[in-house]
């Protein structure tokens, strides 16, 4: 209910006293106005057909009906805030993840490498040592028997070598090669023998990568 008050002519209400928690203006009890009624009897020069009954909108406070839409706006801007900070937070999670997966990605690549030279260096070194094993069962084969023709084939656990068909006949300008083998390494020498008897005298021995003395 919305009680209102007539002025005399000096400003002063009549009837009873105005309380003094209660604020008034033109006549009306502000505490009984909804902020939306303040507004738009504020804008009105004056109240219920009388001059200088006009409503400020200072008297109902324009804060009140302000206030939320301010609220609003300033929720808003702090959601967007949080919002811009949520995704540069997540880029910047993204893009050291990315970082940390090609870092990890070059040392796996890496190990694996150094691992698989050290297997392609070990595997050179004893297909190495079975290429020398032939050579030497070749020499020892044709020093007791001047006639040996080779075609042979040693095996071993990790490995094997072979002795290929010999070059020449007699006992001079004789050709020994042998090849090893270990994996996907492979070691070939080429043996040019001047003399077998009375003591094998070796003219060259030299490894090679293809044979160009000797024959499959």
């Amino acid at each position: 209910m919305i009680m209102q008050l007539f002025r005399n002519r000096r400003g002063r209400t009549s009837g009873f006293p105005p309380s003094p928690r209660l604020r008034w203006a033109g006549g009306v009890r502000t505490s009984l106005l909804r902020p939306a009624v303040a507004k738009a009897m504020a804008g009105k020069q004056g109240f219920g057909g009388q001059a200088g009954l006009g409503l400020r909108t200072s008297d109902f406070g324009l804060s009140y009906v302000l206030s939320p839409m301010s609220y609003v706006l300033s929720d808003k801007k702090n959601f967007m805030n949080k919002v811009r900070s949520g995704y540069t937070f997540l880029l910047s999670v993204l893009f050291v993840g990315a970082i940390a997966i090609a870092v990890t990605g070059t040392m796996l690549l890496l190990g694996w490498l150094t691992l698989r030279n050290a297997q392609i260096v070990e595997q050179s070194g004893r297909s190495f040592e079975l290429a020398m094993t032939c050579a030497e069962h070749g020499l020892i084969e044709l020093f007791e028997d001047g006639n040996y023709m080779g075609g042979e084939e040693l095996t071993a656990s990790d490995g094997a070598c072979n002795i290929l068909r010999t070059g020449g006949s007699g006992n001079e300008n004789r050709t020994l090669c042998t090849e090893g083998m270990s994996g996907g390494s492979t070691r070939r020498f080429e043996i040019i023998i001047e003399r077998i008897l009375p003591s094998i005298s070796i003219f060259a021995w030299q490894e090679v990568e293809l044979f160009t003395s000797c024959e499959y």
